[in-house]
């Protein structure tokens, strides 16, 4: 069953909610340190990109914490 579907089958705990929030926000972080590596190579700008990934890396701290 995929999550999708499991929504409307089960409601969603608050725990289970922060959870997939945890789980989704380490995709990010994994995908945008991917994407800087990748800049980094072809010696392309990564500000902008550090910039957005620490804004992610607070989100994840955030749904931790909570």
């Amino acid at each position: 069953m995929t999550d999708v579907a499991r929504q409307l089958v089960l409601p969603e705990s608050d725990l289970d909610m922060v959870k997939r929030h945890v789980a989704n926000a380490e995709l990010r972080l994994a995908s945008q340190r991917k994407l800087i590596a990748i800049l980094a190579a072809r010696r392309q700008p990564i500000k902008q990109a550090q910039e957005l990934l620490h804004l992610y890396e607070a989100t994840w701290q955030a749904h931790v914490d909570h």
